[in-house]
């Protein structure tokens, strides 16, 4: 069935499902799958207007991820646990969203800087409040920057 979905072409997918037509030994697969599977399934078949071509679970693979230890817990506790996750979430995104200043990122302010300076080839990493790591991706040095106490490695 993944060959017939995921085929591009009308004939690729009529291929392939005529394969699977040919195994199965009575014809029941055909009416079933137009009485009970009229949906449009095949990647043939969408708009092509789309241009997604990837097919994947992602978001209930991470909604499980999130809640693998929660499965054993009785119903309500199980809902109970999920309302305080998504509680901790939404602070958390205050949070970060009270620190944000202007209607741009501050990393991304700081790469147009760099860019417009000529410093796009500099990585700058936060290891503490006053200190960083800069990396020079040219001639791939770091140096530790503690602006604190103003000394650099680089100048010495």
């Amino acid at each position: 069935m993944w060959h017939a979905a995921r085929s591009y072409t009308t004939q690729t997918h009529s291929y392939h499902l005529g394969k699977i037509m040919a195994a199965c030994t009575e014809n029941d697969f055909g009416t079933w799958l137009q009485t009970y599977h009229s949906l449009l399934w095949y990647r043939s078949g969408f708009n092509t207007a789309i241009k997604c071509d990837h097919i994947n679970n992602n978001l209930a693979e991470s909604f499980n991820n999130k809640v693998k230890d929660l499965k054993d817990f009785p119903l309500h506790d199980m809902v109970d646990q999920i309302r305080s996750m998504i509680m901790r979430l939404w602070e958390l995104r205050r949070r970060i969203g009270a620190v944000l200043q202007g209607d741009k990122l501050t990393e991304v302010v700081q790469q147009v800087v760099n860019r417009s300076r000529n410093l796009a080839h500099l990585k700058v990493e936060k290891s503490s409040l006053w200190g960083a790591e800069v990396r020079d991706t040219k001639t791939r040095r770091r140096h530790v920057v503690d602006t604190e106490v103003h000394e650099c490695t680089y100048l010495e």
